[in-house]
């Protein structure tokens, strides 16, 4: 049985830090029984070590000091690394699974001890800052480039991630196989043993999820809305997660700007809308993973999207949804919909095999399967 030794930046016993990838990522580590997993550096990461409760009575005393605070931080790391190298010294790990922690990877790399690291992440800086705009610091780029030079295989969640990171990384050429692509899970607990029957005799159910309404495509949610209700149908649209203006007058529109799925009342109006939702509609411009396909599909509601970024590698076309180019009018959209849900033996049946995609791939437990066979082929290797 292979000792994984687990590498994070946050605590994974804390379901609220990295949106609850961390946390949901360690337990089917945890729960696969071909795997036993230590927690690297687990008493700095559960601020149980004697440094980090000094170092926040610091903290504390310093309150107003931000400079303090970050040179603080950078200590804080510092014991971590330090304590990781020791354990790994010490302690027979015949993996690490590093998921998004590229400076750690970095800082680990020279270490003599070190055993094969599987690297887990979602994006390329570049593509963060590309296509999400946010500020990459130059030295992301080179742990980056360190930590995919350090590791064994790299896994990625998608791949259009994989492959554009080969060529970006690949030190030998665009085939180099120590890319891996495997989905990510679904940060859900509860969710319901069978899927719901969908009544499509009366109200069309949609449903949109998204905080960042322009580049989720929220426009052409609500003209493809605006179309089928001038072509006579009764529908319904669930907005989620946004608070446009130019749907707050519209008749049959709920909109929802926040649900926290932490608490109870507002995760069980949330797996209501699953329930009844009978597509989510996600045209988005620009994309890495987005989990509430997965999300979708437990609840066996089909997902009509784009194919863009990584999402082709989460919907199966005509099993778990459907994709449309990124410049698809409204009137593709409604064309798909009619023409799906107008036949009730292919939306009964695209609905079963919706939650089918999430059973057999896009949950945590195939997720850790996965990675357990990439160890495997490491170690016959």
């Amino acid at each position: 049985m292979p000792k994984i030794g687990y590498l994070a930046i946050d605590n994974p016993y804390d379901v609220k830090s990295f949106s609850g990838t961390g946390f949901y990522m360690f337990n089917a580590l945890n729960g696969n029984q071909d795997f036993e997993v230590h927690l690297l550096g687990e008493a700095i990461l559960t601020r149980k070590a004697l440094s980090c409760i000094l170092i926040r009575a610091i903290k504390r005393i310093f309150k107003f000091s931000p400079l303090i605070h970050k040179k603080l931080k950078n200590l804080e790391l510092l014991f971590f690394v330090r304590q990781v190298n020791i354990e790994l010294r010490k302690t027979s790990i015949d993996f690490i699974i590093a998921p998004v922690c590229s400076s750690l990877v970095a800082k680990i790399a020279t270490n003599p001890s070190l055993p094969p690291i599987i690297f887990v992440t979602d994006a390329t800086p570049s593509f963060l800052e590309e296509f999400y705009n946010w500020p990459i610091k130059p030295e992301a780029y080179v742990q980056e480039k360190i930590a995919i030079e350090a590791a064994t295989a790299v896994v990625y969640s998608s791949e259009f991630m994989a492959n554009r990171a080969k060529l970006e990384y690949s030190t030998k050429n665009p085939v180099d196989n120590k890319f891996k692509v495997v989905p990510f899970g679904l940060n859900l607990e509860g969710i319901p043993e069978f899927i719901p029957d969908k009544n499509v005799s009366g109200k069309i159910n949609l449903l949109f999820v998204g905080r960042d309404w322009k580049r989720k495509g929220g426009e052409l949610v609500i003209s493809t809305f605006n179309l089928l209700k001038s072509q006579g149908h009764t529908v319904k649209l669930t907005i989620i997660g946004s608070d446009p203006e130019e749907a707050r007058l519209l008749e049959d529109v709920e909109i929802i700007p926040y649900i926290n799925k932490s608490v109870s009342e507002q995760k069980i109006k949330y797996f209501q809308i699953l329930s009844e939702a009978h597509f989510l509609i996600l045209p988005t411009k620009a994309d890495c993973t987005p989990m509430v396909i997965a999300e979708a599909n437990a609840f066996g509601t089909p997902v009509i999207t784009t194919n863009v970024g990584g999402i082709p590698t989460l919907i199966e076309i005509g099993t778990n949804g459907y994709l449309l180019n990124v410049d698809a009018k409204a009137e593709q959209y409604v064309d798909l919909i009619m023409r799906v849900i107008n036949d009730r033996e292919v939306f009964k049946e695209l609905c079963k095999t919706s939650r089918i995609s999430f059973d057999t791939r896009l949950n945590w437990s195939a997720w850790s399967s996965e990675i357990l066979h990439i160890c495997n082929n490491i170690h016959k290797s």
